[in-house]
């Protein structure tokens, strides 16, 4: 008999936070979460500063754009998490 083996399932969202990402990064550093990788993207003519943070198998990277824009800028989360920790972080943003 083959023992079951747990399968974790994990949800990939993506969410516009009106908080500061500082302010995000932050709570995702009390849940738990270490800071990985950091880049610098380009795209459509904005630059966006980009910080993946992990915890375990999960995974959310936090999108900030940088620059001198006259629009607001919403930083943009997307997780590839649990359920649980979906709903912490929903929570917070």
């Amino acid at each position: 008999m083959k023992p079951k083996r747990s399968v974790k399932i994990l949800e990939l969202r993506s969410f516009e936070s009106y908080m500061p990402s500082l302010s995000i990064t932050t709570e995702l550093e009390t849940l738990g979460f270490s800071p990985v990788t950091e880049a610098t993207i380009v795209a459509d003519g904005k630059f966006w500063s980009r910080t993946v943070y992990r915890k375990g198998i999960e995974e959310v990277s936090v999108s900030d754009e940088i620059g001198e824009v006259t629009h607001l800028k919403d930083p943009i989360v997307t997780l590839s998490a649990k359920k649980e920790t979906l709903a912490a972080i929903k929570k917070i943003i």
